[in-house]
């Protein structure tokens, strides 16, 4: 059907004979085109498009359209992509993945995002969990675990994760740049570094164990920024004791290089690079270049230093990834 469409326009004088012939080529074969991707993409920003479309909406008429009719809607959208999943939701098989219909992930991660509307709306509005704002954080935190558990959705598995780094006191001011100022306070750096070595515990855990061990790839990115991220702060912000997070920083580093060489990550090897060697080059600016001569002096320095290392590191990522697939050729 679809080449007589074709042999339609290359009549009318729409299409040339040499296209003509490539589709004929490509139809003969029997190929197929896929948009399995595409189509995942669009759900995605669909997704995206109606839980912030319906968080603005909430946040900007609350007084034209009202309390109850706002909780009622949606509690009702909430169940009715609950309901939807419970009913479509494939067997699960012990230690595997489940393949699940693409609609169907959407799905779950929709109900989640209104899930935590309805949540922070109760909570702004009629102070649901009173002052206890733990709580407030902790009930939605073990029912995005459990949906994630139970309807096998590494999206949903993340918001789990951001809810537990928000419980235990990290969070990120949109006011601030991007957040990192919130790393300024060393409570949130002991407690973002803890948060990292957790993670990257039950990444080690669930894939030893077997349970859900596809989830150990998400855990353990998420604990890996923790500890870089908490790392550089801690070099930052705790000045008599610099060293020692720079030394915590390293062997995070150290820990995340063998991982990279014994998965063959080409990933996991560029952000421990790029983490160490934010960590690194700080400490000599801060700590050895400012000894010299404020002016000229500390500007060449700089200078020379970061256009050197900038290409040393470029060349040394290379020939990491060269060993690297070298080693996995064997």
């Amino acid at each position: 059907m679809a080449l007589a469409f074709f042999e339609n326009l290359f009549r009318r004088g729409l299409v040339s004979e040499a296209s003509l012939e490539k589709l004929k080529q490509f139809y003969a074969g029997h190929h197929s085109l896929s948009l399995h991707n595409e189509l995942r993409a669009i759900l995605y920003l669909g997704i995206l498009l109606i839980s912030s479309g319906t968080g603005v909406l909430v946040y900007k008429h609350i007084g034209q359209i009202g309390h109850v009719a706002i909780i009622i809607s949606l509690l009702a959208s909430c169940l009715a992509c609950f309901g939807y999943c419970f009913w479509k939701r494939p067997k699960l098989k012990a230690g595997e993945k489940t393949i699940s219909p693409i609609l169907f992930d959407y799905i779950v991660l929709l109900g989640c995002l209104l899930l935590l509307i309805l949540i922070a709306y109760l909570q702004s509005q009629f102070q649901f969990f009173g002052h206890r704002l733990g709580l407030a954080t902790f009930i939605p935190m073990v029912l995005l675990f459990a949906f994630a558990y139970y309807f096998d959705h590494k999206g949903v598995l993340s918001l789990g994760i951001i809810n537990l780094a928000a419980w235990v006191g990290i969070n990120i001011n949109i006011k601030t740049f991007y957040g990192i100022a919130e790393l300024n306070k060393k409570e949130n750096i002991i407690a973002a570094f803890l948060l990292g070595i957790f993670l990257v515990l039950v990444a080690i855990a669930v894939k030893k164990r077997g349970i859900k061990a596809h989830f150990e790839n998400i855990y353990h990115q998420f604990g890996s920024y923790a500890l870089f991220l908490s790392g550089i702060a801690g070099i930052i912000m705790f000045e008599n004791l610099y060293l020692v997070w720079l030394l915590l920083l390293l062997l995070v580093g150290l820990f995340h290089y063998k991982k990279a060489f014994r998965e063959k990550s080409f990933y996991y090897l560029v952000i421990t690079c790029l983490y160490c060697y934010v960590g690194l080059s700080y400490t000599l600016s801060d700590k050895l270049f400012s000894l010299l001569q404020p002016g000229n002096d500390q500007v060449y320095a700089n200078l020379f230093y970061y256009l050197s290392t900038g290409v040393g590191l470029a060349y040394w990522l290379t020939q990491l990834n060269k060993k690297m697939n070298a080693n996995a050729s064997l």
